[in-house]
């Protein structure tokens, strides 16, 4: 997700961030109020394997505030903070001012991280994943460490700077980060997209592990690059904001290629964004790389080097495919799964399924033993037929999806 405070125009800025000292313990940003960040590994210089959920395109871990109960966090490099949720920051007694905790201690498997500000706010989007979200972990968790993704394996390792002892594999990107006003950053990367009988066009884009497409494109580089006009289908639906709160809907499509890092992707799924306010109508960069992508290699970030690192894992060969109902699903907490866009002319829609329609059941499977990405995955085999029962008001409503390719 890109979560921001107002952005800084043109402001791109290479950081360089200190090399640790002590093993154990290191102060790596001047005290704000009087309380130095600080990182604290149980052994050496590392972390052992942490494990996470893998849900949505999103990476969460479990993490304790202070000496609470493990609470789910999204790793994610589009915030240019971290944030707790503004309920459990009140369960834990965490006093704050202007929604700011003034210090706090993020506790993960192997490794502590005092944070100087914490920042609050209600955590909203849990429906997009059907996963429960207490915190983001953004900029300031990003700068402290080298934050390896395992994406295959589920599970995260982070490194002091400078330690290169685990021999990090992969082709290596160099990153820009785009600061906003506040001192937070996001990491960019340029890339290139081509498309047929055209020039390929560069572009800086956000490597965004809280973003759930492989690839959505600011309005100004769309527009300035006319790159709808040789898009040959696109269908507008809801995507689901995940982490960006808020519906996203947009043109989706396909370019011939995005190339990053010297891997050529064939074929990507792209949204075109067409925002005249907001994130994605900036100009500080063109568009934002995210987990579709991201999950077909080991990632690791290095900011202190400027890097970041892909090595590929066999998924990088597996074409990208859209739903195939014209369906969009969220998790209704009350309700269980409940349709939230119908795309018009779709499988779904000739099936006669509404937006406020509850799934019941697909295949005579229960549909509230099922997880939102299992149900998910259940619309993506072209040529199947799906049953479907719904739920709508008093009536329960059966119907059959023949499943197309829509993109």
């Amino acid at each position: 997700m890109i979560r921001s405070h107002r952005t800084t125009v043109g402001r791109i800025l290479l950081v360089l961030t200190p090399t640790l000292g002590a093993a154990q313990a290191h102060a790596q940003k001047p005290p704000v109020d009087g309380v130095a960040p600080y990182v604290e590994f149980a052994a050496g210089r590392k972390s052992g394997p942490i494990p996470f959920e893998f849900v949505g395109n999103h990476v969460y871990v479990q993490v304790r505030v202070n000496h609470s109960a493990p609470f789910w966090f999204l790793l994610d490099t589009g915030a240019t903070a971290s944030y707790l949720d503004t309920g459990r920051a009140a369960s834990l007694g965490l006093e704050s001012h202007d929604r700011i905790v003034g210090q706090a201690v993020l506790r993960l498997p192997g490794v502590d991280l005092r944070l100087s500000r914490l920042r609050l706010m209600p955590m909203t989007f849990q429906a997009y994943d059907g996963h429960q979200v207490d915190g983001l972990l953004g900029y300031d968790f990003f700068e402290h460490f080298v934050v390896a993704i395992d994406y295959s394996a589920r599970s995260l390792s982070l490194r002091a700077p400078g330690d290169r002892d685990g021999g990090i594999k992969g082709r290596r990107l160099p990153l820009i980060l785009l600061e906003d006003d506040s001192g937070g950053k996001v990491p960019l990367v340029i890339a290139r997209i081509t498309q047929s009988g055209r020039p390929p066009t560069l572009g800086k884009f956000i490597l965004d592990t809280g973003a759930r497409m492989a690839l959505v494109l600011n309005t100004p580089y769309v527009a300035s690059h006319g790159i709808l006009e040789a898009v040959p289908r696109t269908i507008t639906m809801i995507v689901g904001g995940g982490g960006m709160v808020r519906d996203l809907r947009l043109p989706i499509g396909r370019v011939d290629r995005l190339e990053i890092g010297g891997f050529a992707i064939p074929s990507p799924l792209v949204g075109f964004a067409q925002d005249t306010t907001g994130i994605l109508s900036a100009t500080e960069f063109d568009g934002v790389v995210g987990g579709e992508l991201l999950r077909r290699f080991r990632v690791v970030f290095d900011y202190s080097a400027e890097a970041v690192f892909l090595e590929p894992t066999p998924v990088l060969a597996q074409p990208f495919e859209h739903d195939m109902s014209g369906l969009f699903v969220v998790e209704d907490d009350a309700a269980g799964p409940r349709i939230r866009d119908v795309l018009e002319g779709s499988p779904a829609s000739e099936a006669g399924l509404k937006v406020g329609d509850v799934i019941v059941s697909i295949d005579r499977t229960p549909a509230q033993g099922m997880t939102l990405d299992c149900l998910r995955r259940r619309f993506l085999n072209e040529g199947r037929v799906v049953a479907v029962t719904v739920q709508r008001g008093a009536a329960t409503i059966q119907a059959k999806i023949r499943l197309r390719r829509l993109i």
